[in-house]
Formats: structure tokens, sequence, C-alpha cells
């Protein structure tokens, strides 16, 4: 029998290219206040002042602390008369009749107008609407915000486990679009790939008693586009190594009501490469197992004791 090596045909997976990617995805989202900690109101008034050069007061809400108010005041168009408008004591500006004014103040405490004195015009009547909104409690009364992965039902996952993250081919592997890029100075041809990442992640406030006073979910995707070897026929598989999440306060807005800003930040490291099965040849033997060996004495030596042990198997 001739022991020289003959062509042996292996089937393996052939890797075409692998590229570790870092991903990043941003979230806005808006959290509630907890009931008790917002409080809305809106008021509706006519008035229907004197013109005669004194001030009256519309609205006074001295003992009402941090509110933003937003107000729209609209003078009758039958009102032939000039208007001057105060907030917290100060001139905003002039109306005449048919005219109207809205705005937005911190702190809205006192609104008044002065008719002029004109004595042609007894009175001035119109409308005040006011929309008054409680100041959103302040980030200082968390001390920590979490962010970590978790399923829709915020129950924390390992990132790296299989299924934890979604990370699949979404472009079609039948009709993957070429681009020559330069790479160390030669022209190569590579496939566009989009590759679609999505989960869920959970939000945790944290008091300064270090108890959990919120827990909101959110889910997240994005569509990132990669460019690999990865031709007609090859597959390609998405596996994710790291993750971090981090979640800040943003300052809040006039135009943010009954809610608390929050910028969230989504880091995900993949691996992405593609693959497929190809057939090798070899040149090598095939082997078999040895028979076993039976009936023999094992001699072995106890070290440092000069002793023998002979160990019969029959």
């Amino acid at each position: 029998m001739s022991n020289r090596p003959k062509t042996q045909c292996v089937r393996v997976n052939q890797v075409y290219d692998w590229i570790n990617q870092i991903t990043n995805i941003k979230l806005k989202e808006k959290v509630p206040l907890k009931k008790g900690k917002c409080f809305q109101d809106n008021i509706c008034l006519k008035y229907n002042v004197p013109c005669d050069g004194s001030k009256s007061i519309l609205w006074n809400g001295a003992d009402v602390k941090d509110f933003i108010g937003t107000f729209v005041i609209t003078v009758d168009k039958h009102c032939n008369g000039e208007i001057e408008l105060f907030v917290n004591g100060e001139s905003m500006t002039s109306l005449t009749g048919g005219q109207s004014f809205g705005a937005t103040i911190k702190d809205l405490q006192l609104i008044e107008i002065q008719c002029q004195d004109d004595p042609s015009i007894d009175y001035c009547k119109g409308t005040l609407d006011i929309q008054l909104v409680s100041k959103m409690s302040k980030a200082e009364e968390y001390k920590e915000i979490r962010c970590f992965l978790s399923d829709h039902q915020g129950n924390p996952l390992e990132p790296t486990k299989n299924g934890s993250i979604c990370c699949m081919e979404q472009s079609n592997p039948a009709d993957r679009r070429s681009t020559e890029i330069m790479m160390n100075g030669n022209v190569i041809t590579l496939q566009e790939i989009a590759i679609l990442i999505k989960g869920f992640i959970t939000v945790q406030f944290i008091n300064n008693q270090g108890q959990v006073c919120g827990t909101y979910v959110y889910p997240f995707w994005e569509i990132e586009t990669f460019y690999l070897c990865a031709p007609i026929g090859t597959d390609v598989y998405c596996n994710v190594s790291k993750f971090h999440c981090k979640a800040e306060f943003v300052p809040h807005l006039e135009k943010c009501k009954c809610c608390i800003n929050l910028s969230i930040s989504i880091s995900v490291c993949l691996s992405i490469y593609s693959s497929t099965n190809v057939t090798v040849e070899l040149l090598g033997n095939e082997c078999t197992p040895r028979s076993d060996v039976q009936n023999f004495g094992l001699k072995q030596s106890i070290p440092g004791s000069g002793l023998k042990v002979v160990q019969n198997t029959s």
C-alpha cells in the first residue's frame, strides 16, 4: 500500500471580508413627570377697562411660583383707543382695535393694560387667554440615570448574547450594489451592505436614596451602510462585541411642558463578515484509529521514592 499523499476534497467556510465597526445611535425622548410634580391650567377671561389713563390689572399671579405662562391678548375691533400692555410691571407693546399679541414668559406674575386717556372713548374691551404650566422638576432631584440594554419589558440583556440585539443584512443579497475604491494603492471592488441594528434600552432614574423612581423602555433602530467584499453567493453575518448606553438631561425649554427631555447615546461595536462554503483540495492520506493494546504491564516510578510500581492489566 502506497503512503504517497492523495488529493482530498474538504468542505469549509471561507471568509471573504471582515471588519469591526462602531455604530452610534442618538435618541431624543421626553419623560413625563410624575403626578403631583406637574400642573397645567388654562385661563380665559374677558375685560372691559376704562380709557382714563389708569392701569387695570387683568391677571395677578403673585402667589403662584415657578410657572411658565403663555398668553394671548386681543383688543376688540370696535375699540378706537390705544392700549399699552404691561407684563410683570414692564411695558411690552401697544395695541389698537382688532390687534392681538402673544408671548411666553417665565415666572408670569402680572398682566396689566393701560388705555390712553381719551374723553371720546369710555371703555375698551377684549379677551385674554393664559396657559400656565409649572416648571419642570430639576435634574438635581435624581442622583443618577441608568441606561442598559433590555427586552421590551425592561429585563436586562447581555449584549453579546445571540438575539439580544437584532443585527442583520437589510439589503438584497442577490442585488448588492458594487463600488470601486482605492485601497493600499490598488483599485478594488466592494459591495454596499445595509445592516439593520435594532433592540430595546431601559432608562432608570435613581434618587438620592438609591431608589428607582422611574423606569422607561425605548426601542432603538438604525440602518447603517458598510462596504465589504461580498459577491453574489456570499452571506453576510453580524455579531455584537460591545454595547454602551448613556442618558443625560437636556436643559428645559419653554416649549416643553410636563416632561423631562432626555438625550440618549447608544454605541454598538459590530463584527461584520462575509463568507460562503467552498470546496478546498488538500494533499493527504486518510487515517483510522489505531487498535487498543491489550494485556501489557505498565511500569511507573514514584518520584523521590526510588520505588517502582508494576501494574498488570491481565
